[in-house]
């Protein structure tokens, strides 16, 4: 009889499933001017392509891969079981206009937030926060929460820390993505240098580290609105994923079971690279006060920001999914 921690990974798992299928169908909607959603077209874009899959799809992964052994696991399990109706409620609010009910859509999604942020705590409590890998992932549970309410301030069409729209909607990507999934990816790569007592860990602590702190500190940065604080905060994001794709790539990915598993890592590596590229060179443009024209904002939404969701997130997940499996069957590393 299956226990109540893989029915709920089981649950997260066709709640994925089912909610590419949703993203697929209306990014179709949207590329053949069959729904409009009220909005700008390139907007229409960024939204349906970049933060429709956190809720629907990415999320529910990176839970699956943060299942807890021990403490946080009743959080957890009531994050997985409310995150389908939530995501459904989250995805409705993009066709009401700004306001309250659209806000209030977002409340089952802070919940989600809130039993995270209750599993990263058990997780931490167990571990005593000496695990880098750990400790990754429990970090990116816990900024899910802080996504979820900027998330519900852009559906109120409220100011966040002074900041207006676009800005709120941006920053509640950035958290779903590179606050959420982010470490969560990371912290996979640790389990495993880990497990076989690999010479290369001390690089790896530092990376996941820098990853770690990059997004808090940049948060930092804009609450403060402090600009040396929120751009160390990004260039640390950016190098410090950089420098661990590289690492991933050529010392981890190697020994991984599965050529599917490595196959998806090695894109969504790839991906980080080339969009972490992207950022670096805006983070340096905003911090001289000119933007090269090749990394202004909306091209850093459409090509970072896509590269980011789909390309590293998504395959991401899938690729250390598959790997878990691959491991479970008995797969040899390659």
């Amino acid at each position: 009889m299956a226990t109540g921690n893989e029915k709920a990974s089981l649950l997260l798992g066709w709640s994925a499933a089912a909610g590419f299928a949703v993203w697929c169908i209306l990014g179709h909607a949207v590329h053949k001017r069959w729904t409009t959603l009220g909005l700008e077209y390139g907007e229409q874009l960024f939204i349906i392509g970049v933060f429709i899959l956190a809720p629907l799809v990415n999320v529910p992964l990176a839970l699956k891969l943060a299942e807890p052994s021990g403490r946080g696991s009743g959080a957890w399990r009531l994050a997985a079981w409310l995150q389908p109706p939530a995501a459904a409620a989250a995805f409705a609010s993009i066709f009401l206009p700004v306001g309250a009910l659209s806000a209030a859509l977002i409340a089952p999604w802070i919940a989600v937030g809130v039993c995270a942020t209750a599993a990263a705590v058990g997780r931490l409590l167990e571990t005593d926060g000496r695990r880098i890998e750990e400790l990754a992932t429990s970090t990116g549970l816990l900024l899910l929460l802080p996504g979820t309410l900027a998330l519900a301030a852009s559906r109120a069409g409220l100011d966040v820390l002074g900041y207006e729209e676009p800005y709120v909607l941006l920053l509640a990507v950035h958290l779903h993505f590179a606050g959420l999934t982010a470490p969560v990816i990371v912290g996979q790569a640790g389990r495993r240098l880990r497990a076989w007592n690999a010479w290369g860990f001390p690089l790896y602590f530092a990376l996941a580290a820098g990853v770690s702190l990059g997004v808090p500190i940049l948060v930092a940065g804009l609450a403060l609105h402090s600009k040396p604080v929120e751009v160390g905060g990004a260039l640390l994001l950016a190098f410090a994923l950089g420098g661990y794709c590289f690492f991933t790539l050529f010392l981890v990915l190697p020994r991984l079971p599965g050529r599917l598993s490595r196959v998806l890592l090695a894109v969504a590596l790839g991906c980080a690279i080339w969009s972490m590229h992207h950022a670096g060179h805006y983070t340096m443009g905003v911090a001289r006060g000119s933007t090269p024209p090749l990394y202004t904002r909306p091209r850093m939404e459409h090509i970072h920001g896509l590269l980011n969701a789909v390309g590293f997130s998504l395959l991401g997940l899938l690729g250390w999914l598959a790997t878990r499996r691959a491991e479970r069957r008995g797969g040899p590393p390659a």
